[in-house]
């Protein structure tokens, strides 16, 4: 009788590769196991973190406050950082979008108010021959 050795899961291929399954029409055999030729209509609807709403108006709040109590030209750029996150939460269509346009507005009035004020500055020192 004969001994017999267990043979392996190799394909008598001359390259030592393992042969391929073979793909079906439903897409068996793909990575994942599902067909994804219409992956984009029959995946649900991604939702957006409110973060970018939350953070535009926090920002907008912090330029007015700084504006009255730190500095001016920290107050302009943290109005311009409040105004660039309520423009991205409003194109990503973020949730709460009155926070994101709360944002806009006080990063508008921290920007414009802060500039007026300093170029008004600006004129008084040059008026009395400071400049």
């Amino acid at each position: 009788m004969p001994h017999s050795t267990p043979t392996s899961n190799r394909s008598a291929d001359t390259n030592g590769t393992k042969p391929q399954r073979p793909m079906s029409s439903t897409g068996e055999g793909s990575l994942m196991g599902g067909d994804f030729s219409d992956n984009a209509a029959n995946a649900p609807a991604t939702t957006t973190s409110p973060a970018l709403s939350i953070a535009s108006a926090a920002a907008g709040v912090i330029g007015v406050v700084s504006a009255l109590f730190v500095s001016w030209l920290l107050s302009v750029i943290v109005g311009v950082v409040a105004i660039l996150l309520g423009r991205a939460a409003t194109r990503r269509e973020a949730p709460y979008p009155k926070l994101a346009l709360v944002g806009k507005i006080l990063g508008f009035i921290c920007v414009v108010a802060n500039t007026a004020l300093m170029v008004l500055y600006i004129y008084q020192l040059m008026s009395l021959g400071l400049l």
